[in-house]
Formats: structure tokens, C-alpha cells, sequence
């Protein structure tokens, strides 16, 4: 049986006073019965961010996540035909070179930057999962039961870099502690999901939404989610996903990327990007890949920007070139020479992307000799030619 309105009520205003949290309880005639903001400053814009609640009360699941454009993170309990609504809170704060980027994807006029810059910077911040924590708490004091998992929705974001991909993956950041991106890109070489996925949950004190673009932040998100992919590729190629595989599926997580005008769609991309990488790596774990071709693959990763060649390969795994070669066609359905190529051809794609090298550069750091054989085997292992590929992918320069 569910307790009454004011034990509720004392409850909640308890719940704010310890964490800071906004929360609203609304009836069945979606009628405001109580709330506790004060730590909230004014909402600026004329659209307030709790909106629709009659779908909220009457079509959406019994409990779960909405979230606003600004990525203001809101979860919300049934309770009969009551409804309890937590937040907004922010998965990051805020900074104010990241108001004008909101302003222009929103829309939003110049004379209200400060007001909205007050109140970003007022909502809490905190994680989704910790968000449902206080739901299901609150759903234990109402009930004295445990909220079940079925209940609720599955939880499901400096100038541009003049380097090389390859060699800045441990430089550029995922906002974290240096060390803590170095253990998370060591769970994603393992496999290790179970690992990835608390890491995903820990949130720094002071986190805060990077900046890669002062117009957008949506850009400087998705510049980021870039960089985040980018590096979650390499660390699943270092785990023994194939490159044509790892690069096709980075490829596809990017293009998808730039269809989602999103905070919170473009987050949670990453998060399905980063989980994808991670469950390849756990499936090539168990791949019937023998321990030469493996080290040869990774080997050849790891260099790319030198001169590879078959025979360099035989001596560092003690095989015969001849049979290591057959070996390697036999389990990875290509040659090894041609693996060899493919993976600087792909490298190659990355650089045109994503630097501002130019062709005659890119050839030479990755060991082709000749230009003219770069462009042929780049054309036809991509379909283009380099200077058509720099034109159909090259990404916005940041600003």
C-alpha cells in the first residue's frame, strides 16, 4: 500500500535537502502538488522543460528516462494515477564558451546568454544511473518492494589536432583523468564489458562537456563522440577485431553520427558505439585465429607508419614466409600482403578525414613509395580516388 501524501511529501523534501535533486509530484489531472527547486535558477525561455505530461501520465512505461534538448536528464515514477518526477540534472556541467554553441543550434536570442548560463550552470550534476538510484529509492519508500529491472526502460556524449591519429590516441581525451581513459581503453583491447561498463558510469568531480566548437555544442559534442570512436577503433583493432571490420563499423557509427541533432541521442550513440567495439573484441577473444596470425595482425596495427613485409612478419612469429602466408589466407580469407596494404589504405582514409595532411604527405608516412601506386590501390580498396575521398569525408574543421 503506498504511503500517504504528506509522509511522501516529507520524503522528498528530505531527498532534495541531502542531494540536490529537483522533484515534482503532479496528480492524476496533472496539476502540481508539491515540488522542491530552490537550488534551480529561473528557466529562461518561454517553453518550460517539463513538458507533455499527459503522454508522461498516460502512454509511456511505468517508470523511465525523458530528456530535454539542453540534454537536461529528467526519470519519472508512476504512483496510481500520481506521477513523481526527478530532475533536470546534467550529465555534465556546463561552460559558458558552451552557451553560444547552444544558442545558435537552438535558436535561442543573444540577450538571454546569461539567464540561460545561470541556470545550466544551477542544475545538478549527475549521471543517469545514479538519477535511477534515487527513483528506485523513492519507489522502495512508496512500496517497500524493489523496483524491478522490467519496470523501468533500459539506460541505453584546444584547436584542432594537427597529428597523427595513430599517435595521438592516447593524448586526446575523453575528458577524464588520463589514467582512467587508459583503463578504459584497456577494457575495451580485452573485451572486458562487465568492466567497460562501470568505468562508463564513473563520473569525475568536476566533469564537464569539452569544447571543440565555440558555435555549436552539438558540433563540439559530435567532434568529440569522433575523437571517442576513433580511439575505441584502434583500441579494438589492438584487441584483434580485423580492420575492415573495425573501420566499417567506425565508418557507420560516424555517418549515423552526423544525422542526430541530439545531445542526448548523440551521448548515448557513443555509448553504443564504445559497447558495439567491446563486444567484437570479446567474440575475437574466442575467434579460431591461431597465435601467429593474431600477432601478426596486431603487429601490423601497430605499425603502420613503417615498411612491413612479409618476411619481417615469418621472423617475428618463426614461421616460414611461405607457409605463414598460406596460414594467414587460409584463416583470414586474404593474403597477408594484402592485409598489409588494406590496413594503410585505411589508415590512410582516417588521416584524410580527420587531419589536414596533405596526400603527397599521407603516402609517404605510411610507406607507399609511390604516389601513383597509393592512389591505385587506395581506389581500389575505397572506390575513390584520395583526393575524392578527402572531399566526401572530410570532417568540418573545429572552430
Amino acid at each position: 500500500m503506498m504511503k500517504k501524501l504528506e509522509e511522501i511529501e516529507y520524503f522528498c523534501k528530505l531527498l532534495f535537502e541531502s542531494v540536490g535533486v529537483p522533484i515534482y509530484y503532479f496528480n492524476g489531472n496533472q496539476k502540481e502538488v508539491f515540488k522542491f527547486t530552490a537550488k534551480i535558477k529561473p528557466y529562461p525561455l518561454e517553453e518550460k522543460p517539463i513538458h507533455i505530461l499527459e503522454v508522461l501520465l498516460n502512454e509511456k512505461p511505468f517508470s523511465t528516462f525523458t530528456s530535454s534538448p539542453f540534454a537536461e536528464n529528467y526519470f519519472y515514477l508512476k504512483c496510481g494515477e500520481d506521477l513523481i518526477l526527478l530532475g533536470p540534472t546534467l550529465e555534465k556541467t556546463i561552460s559558458f564558451d558552451m552557451i553560444n554553441g547552444i544558442m545558435n543550434d537552438f535558436h535561442i536570442p543573444f540577450h538571454k546568454r546569461q539567464e540561460l548560463l545561470d541556470y545550466l550552470q544551477s542544475v545538478p550534476v549527475m549521471i543517469k544511473e545514479r538519477l535511477a538510484h534515487l527513483g528506485s529509492l523513492i519507489y522502495y519508500f512508496l512500496f517497500d518492494r524493489k523496483l524491478e529491472a522490467g519496470n523501468t526502460e533500459t539506460l541505453q556524449t584546444i584547436e584542432k589536432p594537427d597529428v597523427l591519429i595513430s599517435k595521438t590516441k592516447q593524448e586526446l581525451s575523453f575528458h577524464y583523468s588520463y589514467l582512467h581513459e587508459k583503463r578504459f581503453l584497456q577494457f575495451i583491447k580485452d573485451g572486458n564489458l562487465e568492466g567497460l561498463e562501470q568505468s562508463m558510469s564513473f563520473q569525475p568531480e568536476n566533469g564537464r562537456f569539452g569544447t571543440l566548437s565555440k558555435k555549436s555544442m552539438i558540433r563540439s559534442e559530435k567532434n568529440l563522440i569522433i575523437a571517442a570512436i576513433t580511439l575505441a577503433t584502434r583500441a579494438a583493432l589492438e584487441g584483434g577485431v580485423p580492420s575492415e571490420e573495425a573501420y566499417t563499423i567506425s565508418d557507420l557509427y560516424i555517418q549515423k553520427l552526423e544525422e542526430i541533432n541530439d545531445m542526448n541521442g548523440i551521448i548515448q550513440l557513443r555509448n553504443n558505439a564504445i559497447i558495439d567495439f567491446t563486444e567484437r573484441v570479446a567474440k575475437y577473444k574466442t575467434h579460431s585465429y591461431s597465435k601467429p596470425i593474431l600477432l601478426c595482425q596486431r603487429y601490423i596495427q601497430k605499425h603502420l607508419y613503417e615498411d612491413i613485409s612479409v618476411g619481417m612478419l615469418s621472423e617475428l612469429v618463426k614461421m616460414n614466409a611461405s607457409y605463414l602466408s598460406q596460414l594467414f589466407k587460409k584463416e583470414a580469407g586474404i593474403t597477408l600482403k594484402e592485409y598489409i596494404i588494406r590496413s594503410k589504405v585505411e589508415e590512410a582514409q582516417k588521416l584524410l578525414a580527420l587531419t589536414d595532411y596533405t596526400i603527397t604527405e599521407i603516402y609517404s608516412l605510411l610507406n607507399f613509395y609511390d604516389q601513383s601506386y597509393f592512389s591505385k590501390v587506395f581506389k581500389k580498396y575505397s572506390g575513390l580516388t584520395p583526393k575524392q575521398y578527402r572531399e566526401e569525408h572530410l570532417i568540418s574543421e573545429i572552430d
